[in-house]
């Protein structure tokens, strides 16, 4: 979901793979990319849904553009390993998606997700953080993620002249978080396999 209050904004959507996938628009509101029906392998198809927009503009088969000061997208996947016809399986579930609106499915994922996520809770004490002093007054979690990586266990000047090196407890836990928040993505109690490590060969 995309907000850009007190403006509208511009929002432009496209998919791409490396090979083997071919791009298509089934509607002004869907895109998608498959495999190729020549190619070998698994097969595979991932749905893009424009779910809401002030405007939308008609462009090339390749993405979605919507304008306005709120727009919603829907995105999902499917592969031949559960399903015979991937990118209509694909369709469908984001159709069925497209029923409920942003409030609604927001709150359906968090109920669907508490229910996996809730068992345990990771917190580590944020006064062990030290950040160069131009930034002391700033809050943590409003910093860009990849600027907190990037610093992690790098050295600094403390105020009174000592040096330390930049610790991010909070990073951490939102890092672990975060990987515990993929796997039940990935993988749940009736799911038709266990997560794997296939992200590593996506481009194979």
């Amino acid at each position: 979901r995309f907000e850009c209050y007190p403006i509208d904004c511009r929002v432009e959507i496209s998919m791409q793979r490396l090979e083997r996938a071919i791009s298509s628009k089934p509607s002004q509101q869907h895109l998608v990319i498959s495999d190729d029906p020549k190619g070998k392998g698994l097969g595979f198809a991932a749905c893009a849904r424009l779910l809401n927009t002030t405007r939308q503009e008609k462009d090339s088969k390749n993405k979605l553009t919507a304008i306005g000061s709120s727009t919603t997208f829907l995105i999902t996947g499917v592969t031949s390993y559960t399903s015979e016809t991937p990118v209509l399986s694909c369709l469908e579930k984001l159709d069925a998606a497209a029923m409920y609106n942003y409030v609604e499915l927001r709150q359906r994922h968090i109920q669907d997700f508490t229910s996996a996520f809730g068992f345990t809770r990771l917190s580590l004490r944020e006064s062990a953080r030290f950040v160069p002093s131009s930034r002391q007054d700033i809050d943590t979690e409003i910093l860009d993620t990849g600027v907190r990586v990037a610093e992690l266990g790098e050295e600094c000047v403390w105020q009174n002249k000592s040096k330390y090196l930049i610790m991010d407890p909070s990073l951490i836990a939102l890092s672990y978080n975060y990987a515990r928040y993929l796997l039940v993505s990935s993988s749940r109690e009736n799911s038709v396999a266990p997560a794997n490590l296939q992200g590593v060969w996506a481009d194979g």
